[in-house]
């Protein structure tokens, strides 16, 4: 079952919270683990978190 788009946003919202500038690293690492386990629905769950992650970043840049 996949997860919500809710739980993806704040999947997002706690990586970049621990890891900080390093969130996109870490996220890169979980993928390439799940990858080589072959897991394509948790790599597609990541995927899904890292461009939420990138739309949160990209908010954070633009002026209000």
């Amino acid at each position: 079952m996949a997860i919500s788009d809710w739980e993806v946003w704040a999947c997002a919202l706690n990586v970049e919270r621990v890891y900080g500038e390093k969130a996109m690293d870490h996220i890169e690492e979980r993928m390439k683990d799940l990858s080589q386990a072959g897991d394509n629905k948790g790599l597609l769950t990541w995927l899904r978190i890292a461009d939420c992650l990138d739309d949160l970043r990209l908010a954070n840049r633009t002026p209000h």
